[in-house]
């Protein structure tokens, strides 16, 4: 099995365990808040190894106070490439290859949407309503079972390439 082969292979392992972790049919999920924050963070951080980006270093940005921040940083000191970025407000995001934005009020996503602007990163937020207005993923509660939705236009705009797993596996918006 030559190099490309075998980096195939190991993604969609990665892919597969990750899916299942997030499946409703694993039963792996409870209903408790901390247990969503937990999976956000895991889906977060499997996320970059799922998509190509633009440099070998990936930067996650949180805005605002969240549990999901704990969470990250635990899981980015196995992974020396991954850095997680704590941020008070919208005005001091810089330099980071995704943004999640949890608990979002309209003000406050519009905000940070204009922030980003047209560059190369992925804003990801926990409501499925604001995947619809141009973030490109989002997290949900449905049968108290954590999903995610993506908005494959939007992600197409960043120029960033999103594996096919993860754009199937999850809801389009529509």
């Amino acid at each position: 099995m030559n190099r490309y082969q075998l980096i195939k292979v190991k993604s969609f392992f990665t892919a597969i365990l990750f899916f299942a972790v997030l499946s409703p049919s694993t039963g792996m999920l409870s209903n408790t808040g901390d247990e969503h924050d937990r999976h956000r963070a895991m889906y977060l951080y499997n996320l970059v190894r799922n998509i190509d980006w633009h440099s070998q270093d990936i930067v996650i940005g949180v805005v605002g106070e969240s549990q999901v921040t704990t969470e990250l940083e635990s899981l980015a000191k196995k992974n020396t490439k991954v850095t997680i970025k704590t941020f008070a407000d919208f005005d001091s995001i810089e330099n980071c290859d995704i943004v999640f934005l949890p608990n979002a009020t309209h003000p406050e996503f519009y905000q940070v949407q204009q922030k980003i602007g047209s560059s190369s990163v992925m804003l990801i937020v926990d409501k499925k309503i604001y995947v619809a207005r141009g973030a490109e993923m989002g997290f949900y509660i449905e049968d108290d079972q954590l999903r995610f939705v993506v908005n494959p236009d939007a992600i197409k705009e960043t120029g960033i390439k999103v594996s096919q797993t993860i754009l199937q596996k999850a809801v389009p918006i529509r």
